[in-house]
C-alpha cells in the first residue's frame, strides 16, 4: 500500500517521566537548596525557574524528565532519527518479523514518476520470497527506504529538546520535520511550561535569525 500523507497518529506516548514541577524542584536543590521546594508548586515560580535554566544553559535538571514514544515511519526517517545516539531505541526487526507492505511515497513523486508499479512489484517479490521459505533477513534486502518501520525510543528532556531544535529547523528534511513536530506536540502536552519557555528562548530566536 502506497502512503502519500504522513500520520500524526504514528507517534504515541508510551510513558512519561517527571513533570515541569519535578524539573524545577531538581533545579531548586542545586540552585537554592531544600528551602525552595515548599514554593515549587506555584506555577509562576516554576515558570521563572525553568526560564532561568534555559537562559543560562543549565540543562542538568531536564535530564530528570523525559518521554518514551512509539513511532511508525519510513525507514529513511528512522535512520536520520537514530543518528541521535543519546536516545534508547528498540526497533521492529526485519530479520525476525515480516515487513508490512506499506511504503511512503511523496505525492509529487507519485504524480511525476511512474514508480507505483515498481513498488508493487518489489513487495510482490518480497512476499513471494517469504512464502517460498527465503529467510526474512535475506528477503528484506530488496525493500526500499520508503518502507515503514516501527520503533520505541526513550529520551530525557534535555536531549529531546536538542533533537527538536535540530529537526524542526528549515534545514531538516520535510518528513523529518513532520515527525519532529509530532514529538514537539507531545512535549508541549506533558511539559507545557518547559516547552513554552524553550520555544520562546530557543526556537523563536532561531526562526528570527533564519528570517
Amino acid at each position: 500500500m502506497l502512503i502519500t500523507e504522513l500520520s500524526k497518529d504514528h507517534v504515541q506516548v508510551q510513558d512519561v517521566i517527571g513533570s515541569d514541577n519535578l524539573i524545577a524542584s531538581r533545579a531548586g536543590i542545586c540552585m537554592k537548596g531544600e528551602e525552595v521546594l515548599q514554593h515549587i508548586m506555584d506555577t509562576e515560580a516554576v515558570e521563572h525557574l525553568i526560564e532561568l535554566l534555559i537562559q543560562r544553559k543549565h540543562t542538568s535538571p531536564f535530564e530528570f524528565a523525559g518521554l518514551t514514544l512509539s513511532v511508525k515511519c519510513p525507514i529513511f526517517v528512522a535512520r536520520q532519527w537514530m543518528r541521535h545516539r543519546t536516545f534508547r531505541y528498540l526497533e521492529r526487526s526485519g530479520r525476525y518479523c515480516v515487513s508490512t507492505e506499506e511504503m511512503y511515497l511523496p505525492e509529487r513523486l507519485q504524480r511525476e514518476f511512474s514508480v507505483e508499479s515498481y513498488m508493487s512489484t518489489v513487495f510482490a517479490a518480497y512476499d513471494s520470497m517469504i512464502k517460498q521459505g527465503v529467510p526474512k533477513q535475506e528477503a528484506r534486502v530488496i525493500l526500499p527506504l520508503g518502507t515503514y518501520t516501527e520503533f520505541v525510543f526513550q529520551a530525557d528532556l534535555h536531549n529531546l529538546l536538542h533533537f527538536l531544535k535540530l529537526r524542526l529547523s528549515s534545514a531538516a528534511q520535510p518528513e523529518m520535520r513532520f515527525y519532529a513536530q509530532c514529538v514537539a506536540d507531545k512535549v508541549a502536552e506533558h511539559f507545557p511550561i518547559t516547552w513554552a519557555c524553550f520555544s520562546k528562548l530557543e526556537l523563536n530566536n532561531d526562526r528570527e535569525t533564519e528570517a
